[in-house]
């Protein structure tokens, strides 16, 4: 059976700091990264990691997704 990654479009746009606690309530086992939107990334997919790309307010760009 294949991993299904799991994101968040719900979580989209609202404060970087209450989305990482959400996923965190949510899935204890799984790491949130703050990132600035733009930023360069490493290709890997790691199950349980979660980028949280945001604006320079702290805002998520992107919705957040695991990998």
């Amino acid at each position: 059976m294949a991993y299904h990654f799991k994101s968040w479009p719900e979580l989209n746009l609202m404060d970087a700091n209450t989305v990482a606690n959400i996923i965190k309530k949510e899935h204890p086992n799984f790491k949130s990264v703050k990132m600035l939107a733009g930023s360069p990334v490493t290709q890997d997919i790691q199950q349980g990691r979660v980028r949280l790309f945001t604006n320079v307010e702290e805002r998520v760009v992107q919705i957040p997704q695991e990998g």
